[in-house]
């Protein structure tokens, strides 16, 4: 279920500590069920397979769409790739947008220049509210959300899934 109120995560990276207030939701059916934005944003890695966390999850509802996409070569994950599709049925969300973030061993690279082009995306298509399931790994991602996400998109931003644990 989708954390109703306004939390901090505190983690430790290395020597890094990532704070975040956007809010965190739970990677759950009944969170993607509950939460009906007008957009869901899919983060992918070009090199993992198959989906992950609320990614997965989405493509379930979709009754396995997007994995026929990324089997099809429609949809590779390559940093700078950006791809919309229609939800159709199944979704409490009218669009789709997919996102390629690259290799995961350089999730950090450019992240900064792919949350700006997430944003110019969701501005251009008069997204109103979104939420965002980031690639994986997640987690190192975080840090940016806040500054490269929550602030620019302010209040369409309803939150940001939570990343599976690293392992």
């Amino acid at each position: 279920m989708a954390k109703r109120s306004r939390r901090t995560e505190r983690q430790e990276t290395g020597t890094l500590r990532l704070v975040t207030e956007t809010k965190l939701l739970s990677p759950e059916l009944a969170t993607i069920d509950g939460l009906g934005v007008d957009a869901f944003v899919i983060g992918l890695n070009e090199d993992e397979r198959p989906l992950r966390g609320a990614s997965a999850l989405l493509d379930w509802r979709l009754c396995g769409r997007l994995s026929a996409l990324m089997k099809e070569g429609n949809i590779d994950g390559k940093r700078g790739e950006r791809i919309l599709t229609p939800s159709h049925s199944g979704l409490n969300a009218t669009r789709i947008f997919v996102f390629g973030f690259g290799p995961k061993n350089q999730i950090l690279e450019d992240a900064q220049a792919t949350f700006s082009g997430i944003v110019q995306t969701l501005q251009e298509a008069k997204v109103a509210t979104c939420a965002i399931d980031l690639p994986w790994p997640g987690r190192p991602l975080l840090g940016l959300v806040d500054e490269h996400l929550k602030k620019p998109l302010g209040d369409a931003l309803l939150g940001v899934f939570e990343p599976e644990a690293d392992y």
